[in-house]
């Protein structure tokens, strides 16, 4: 019966893990790309933001993850290289590099009733070690550099430290599987 109910629990977590994840390609030559939902950082009046995790494995066998954020503030430029500054309850900070450059038609644009909302999508290469920081301290606020300014923003309810967990979380399951373009044909 322990043994059912074990089996029963792996069952439920795995497809929770699977579930958060909304795209997973492994390609010919044995290269695979994972990402993870957005996951709600913060809502303001007029603007918000959100995040997912990417993992990616080369060829050469190298394994690398991406933080990438979706801002809904309005139309922003970012140079590579700008940073994304997170501090920790205790006091400490953490510091990430965006990996691109997002210019003036880089972003994505939505009408609605009550007027327009601009998204940007800047990435930030992270590391395991990094990963497990933001998962075990409690992010408490971001700073975000682009080409004309920063702007801070309170993470409220553990946000990012509950959704990064849980995107890494589906991340590490998923890697254990096959999925190539041949798998359940």
């Amino acid at each position: 019966m322990k043994k059912l109910l074990f089996l029963a629990v792996c069952l439920f977590s795995t497809t929770i893990a699977f579930s958060q994840i909304s795209a997973d390609k492994v390609e010919e030559d044995g290269s695979r790309w994972i990402v993870t939902d957005n996951t709600n950082l913060y809502r303001g009046w007029s603007n918000a933001a959100a995040f997912n995790l990417s993992y990616s494995l080369k060829v050469n066998g190298e394994e690398t993850y991406e933080i990438t954020l979706c801002l809904n503030e309005g139309k922003m430029q970012f140079e590579k290289g700008r940073k994304l500054l997170i501090k920790f309850k205790d006091g400490s900070m953490m510091e990430l590099k965006n990996n691109e450059k997002i210019g003036p038609a880089d972003y994505k644009f939505q009408t609605s009733s009550s007027g327009t909302d601009y998204f940007t999508f800047p990435k930030y290469s992270v590391t395991e070690e990094e990963i497990q920081k933001i998962i075990d301290g409690v992010a408490i606020k971001i700073r975000v550099e682009n080409d004309v300014e920063f702007f801070d923003r309170e993470i409220k309810k553990n946000k990012f430290s509950k959704g990064m967990k849980t995107a890494y979380e589906a991340i590490k399951a998923k890697k254990g599987t096959k999925n190539d373009v041949y798998e359940g044909f």
